[in-house]
């Protein structure tokens, strides 16, 4: 899930798709293998494309970069639910027994923050793995540690600037290739970025 506000400044939102693409090209993306869909926000959720829209990755990195500003309001609970709703079902790629992942990517609180904690609570209890990546100074270290899988200090990560990106991507690339969250991964990316993986 990747947040599109009008708050992600220009720059801002090419270092978030740099950041979505560097973390695909370290992934074996194919129909068996990983694959993944983008869900951005802003005023509303809408989904970017589905696990079974794209199996390749030139074409994810081409839609991703189509990505584009949606709104001043930033509707983190509207992205939860839709992922939770449409994206992870099996009518739109999702495979059975396949780890579920998600990674929440944003910059701005949620206009309605319990509303985002119960979708969040919701997406976790169907056995998905949220990880949120807050970033940069419109958010409180603190405000999204509870938009998380636990252990939080594992599955939320705080970082000053976007230019912390570029090296977090190498650190979710190792994460994914040793194993750490699943022989076989979906990440999700929803700018907020939502990306899943079935690996």
């Amino acid at each position: 899930m990747v947040e599109t506000s009008s708050n992600v400044k220009p720059l801002e939102l090419r270092q978030m798709k740099n950041f979505m693409n560097r973390v695909i090209n370290g992934l074996v993306v194919s129909i068996e293998n990983v694959q993944v869909a983008v869900v951005t926000f802003g005023s509303q959720a809408n989904v970017l494309f589905h696990l079974n829209t794209h199996s390749n990755k030139i074409n994810i990195v081409s839609a991703i970069d189509s990505m584009t500003s949606s709104g001043s309001s930033v509707a983190t609970d509207e992205a939860l639910k839709l992922t939770r709703d449409d994206v992870i079902s099996r009518k739109n790629g999702a495979r059975t027994g396949a780890a579920q992942v998600t990674v929440l990517l944003t910059r701005s609180p949620p206009d309605n923050m319990k509303a985002t904690q119960q979708e969040a609570t919701l997406l976790i209890d169907h056995d998905v793995t949220l990880f949120t990546i807050a970033i940069g100074s419109a958010l409180n270290p603190n405000d999204l540690n509870q938009i998380s899988s636990q252990p939080n200090c594992v599955h939320y990560n705080y970082l000053d600037d976007f230019v912390d990106l570029g090296d977090f991507a190498v650190e979710m690339d190792q994460a994914i290739c040793s194993g750490k969250l699943s022989n076989i991964l979906k990440l999700i990316f929803y700018i907020v970025y939502l990306i899943v993986i079935p690996g």
